[in-house]
């Protein structure tokens, strides 16, 4: 059996994605002493935001497009693939901000779960950008060198304090 799934769909994921990392990145900030790596969480936290946006606008834009509502099947377990990337992102009731910051001890972990996070997001987009029209595959390319970018700069500051323990 073939499985719909929009261009609507993944965008309401993505948002979903993203307001998840804000709240993430938000408490995560609120757990940290050192000023550096509170602020960089904070940064990321905005991103978060922006990021968000994006995904608005391109719902938006395929909430318009009667094109997007059947533009491609997924059969049933390509469909619980594609779920279950997306759940390894977002927050279900299973997996709560709380509930995954409550097993968080220091920065080390709170960047190492961060950097989870984003390689999800990055996996969850190219996976769904095949089945978003041509014309809007920037920026389902853009949002994958969002999500690369913060893991990239939450590498380089894991390194950093790996470096000096």
């Amino acid at each position: 059996m073939a499985m719909n799934y929009s261009g609507i769909e993944i965008c309401k994921i993505g948002i979903e994605i993203e307001r998840n990392g804000h709240q993430f990145y938000t408490k995560a900030a609120e757990m940290i002493e050192d000023d550096k790596l509170k602020q960089l969480l904070l940064r990321l936290a905005q991103d978060e935001l922006e990021h968000e946006a994006v995904y608005q606008r391109l719902l938006d834009e395929f909430a318009s497009d009667n094109e997007q509502q059947e533009e491609c099947c997924f059969d049933e377990h390509y469909d619980a693939y594609i779920k279950a990337l997306a759940n390894a992102r977002v927050f279900t009731d299973r997996n709560t901000v709380e509930r995954v910051l409550g097993k968080i001890e220091g920065a080390v972990d709170i960047l190492e779960t961060a950097m989870g996070f984003e390689k999800d997001a990055i996996l969850y987009l190219t996976e769904v950008r095949q089945f978003v029209q041509a014309k809007d595959r920037g920026i389902i390319d853009d949002l994958i060198g969002f999500e690369k970018d913060h893991l990239a700069i939450l590498d380089a500051r894991l390194e950093k304090i790996l470096a000096s323990e």
